[in-house]
């Protein structure tokens, strides 16, 4: 039965007087602030002040910067208190730092994006108990508005992107029970009016998954459907106006990242086979609401090994980080379309310690965070200018956070698979 809620909701979503308790407001502090935790960015609203193009690599709405310099900055979550820190980073120092209070993990999931088109990163709260969804402007490690936005049940699941390329995060909803699916134009920047649209596309079974896409490169996100069953399709979207195309199957065995591996602002999949260890990159092309693959085929790397994107050398292609998560190994790929341009072993790190990624001294080229969750003693990996060697700076003793979980009596909590249970997560 379709969900008429929703349509009413859609029609009337509005700015409204934020009603819920919300941990993140104009009460989050700055702490050991460094520098002023708000800044004036030296970019044009509509782009990163980041000097790569590549906007998975860049963008304030897909990467976390939060005073728009163009240097990714750092979320933190105590997995065992809820509370929320933001780090301004620059370079390898923390910059600024704040916390943002308490948020209930087992109720609130975030969203980041760029909610108001200033650059600057944002986030979208949603309680999926209750269904409350909130707009939480950042600049720096500051609040600068919260936004509360129309309640949706329990069933709908807010993934983001940006319809109608206007540079302001908008808002795609799931029912993973019903199969509807909604859009909601977002301009965060109007508060009389922050919904500038609602509107539900057509249903797709629950088997399905969406993942945010730009196929035809013109600024405005698609949607990649895959099925359970290895089916493929695409949606080309204009604003809420979707055309829809159906694509070759994939078997399930087959996972799937996403890039722009040829430098064309269009969507590439990096496809890997999670029995064979085969790999292979679909590089994009298209006309008109339709879309074709080249495929090339990669080395195949044992089910050890699991692949992140990145852009080591800054020539706005993505490239391919690869940890065995086994031995520590470290490898990286530098890529061309589906061309190895050049293999790069790097040195291995502790297999306790978990990789993230951003570009934190905005010199173009992504570098690499290594938090060590056993000891804490996390690293920053600074790519160096052809992007095959790196620079490794420990963070500063007072930057430390704990990574693990103790009781009162100082000792390790356990969790269901005997390891210690984390403590400050980042991502």
């Amino acid at each position: 039965m379709p969900d008429k809620s929703l349509d009413t909701s859609l029609q009337s979503a509005n700015y409204q007087t934020l009603n819920i308790s919300s941990p993140f407001d104009e009460k989050s502090t700055a702490i050991n602030s460094q520098s002023s935790a708000s800044s004036v960015s030296s970019q044009s609203l509509f782009g990163s002040a980041n000097p790569n193009p590549n906007p998975y690599i860049t963008s304030p709405a897909l990467v976390p910067d939060f005073n728009g310099d163009g240097k990714t900055d750092k979320i933190w979550v105590d997995s065992q208190t809820g509370e929320t820190q933001v780090w301004l980073m620059d370079g390898t120092n923390v910059a600024a730092k704040g916390s943002l209070g308490q948020i209930d993990l087992a109720s609130t999931v975030y969203k980041i994006g760029d909610f108001n088109g200033d650059g600057k990163t944002d986030f979208l709260l949603r309680n999926q108990v209750t269904g409350q969804n909130s707009l939480v402007l950042m600049d720096g490690v500051n609040v600068a508005g919260l936004i509360g936005l129309d309640t949706l049940d329990s069933s709908w699941t807010p993934l983001i992107g940006d319809f109608d390329g206007d540079r302001k995060t908008d808002i795609f909803w799931r029912n993973n029970q019903t199969g509807q699916n909604a859009i909601w134009l977002v301009d965060g920047s109007n508060p009389s009016q922050v919904i500038k649209s609602g509107t539900l596309l057509d249903s797709l079974d629950p088997t399905w998954t969406p993942t945010m896409v730009d196929f035809d490169g013109n600024g405005k996100t698609d949607i990649f459907w895959r099925s359970a069953t290895g089916e493929n399709s695409a949606w080309f979207i204009d604003g809420t106006q979707a055309s829809k195309t159906s694509l070759q199957a994939q078997d399930p065995s087959w996972t799937f990242t996403l890039g722009d591996f040829n430098g064309d602002f269009r969507s590439d999949i990096l496809w890997r086979n999670t029995t064979t260890g085969e790999n292979k990159i679909w590089t994009t092309d298209s006309v008109l609401n339709n879309v074709f693959f080249t495929e090339g085929s990669l080395t195949t790397l044992d089910a050890n090994w699991t692949s992140s994107i990145a852009d080591f050398n800054g020539d706005g292609k993505t490239d391919i980080f690869w940890r065995n998560n086994a031995t520590g190994e470290n490898t990286t790929w530098l890529m061309d379309g589906t061309t190895i341009v050049t293999e790069t072993f790097l040195a291995p790190s502790s297999t306790t310690a978990q990789a993230t990624f951003g570009d934190f001294n905005n010199d173009g080229r992504t570098d690499i965070y290594f938090r060590d969750y056993a000891t804490g003693a996390d690293e920053i990996w600074t790519t160096n200018a052809d992007g095959t060697t790196v620079t490794r700076t420990p963070i500063a003793e007072t930057e430390k956070l704990a990574p693990i979980q103790v009781d009162e009596n100082g000792q390790p909590i356990l969790g269901a698979d005997g390891n210690p249970l984390k403590k400050w997560v980042t991502f």
